[in-house]
């Protein structure tokens, strides 16, 4: 029994060896992956941003900037009076593409512009 083990200390050692390379490595990963996003949840803590504001401009924006940019599309008024009024509000559509809040104030700006005109 001694004389098969020591035949095969070789295979014994770098049997223990493979399985603390492995288990090191793996160790160090884990540390690795949980480290930044423990330290991204603490910095989130502190911040300032308003996550329900930000969600709503996420979900709500989309669905209001298509129908703005179909609404006031300049294509729509060429060669009406409307033309230049609807290029500028069209380019200010397309900068506050993600912020809601800002494409509520361009429809409210949209239909008092169109309203004065019409009368």
């Amino acid at each position: 029994m001694m004389k098969t083990i020591i035949e095969f200390k070789w295979l014994i050692i770098a049997t223990i060896e493979f399985v603390v390379i492995i288990a090191f490595l793996l160790g160090k990963k884990r540390k690795k992956q949980l480290q930044p996003i423990h330290e991204n949840i603490t910095k989130s803590k502190g911040s300032s941003v308003n996550m329900d504001e930000l969600m709503r401009d996420i979900n709500l924006s989309e669905e209001l900037y298509k129908k703005l940019s179909r609404l006031y599309h300049p294509d729509r008024f060429v060669g009406t009076e409307f033309q230049e009024e609807s290029l500028k509000l069209f380019q200010r559509i397309q900068e506050s593409k993600t912020n809601y809040g800002e494409l509520v104030n361009i429809q409210e700006d949209a239909i008092t512009i169109f309203k004065r005109k019409k009368l």
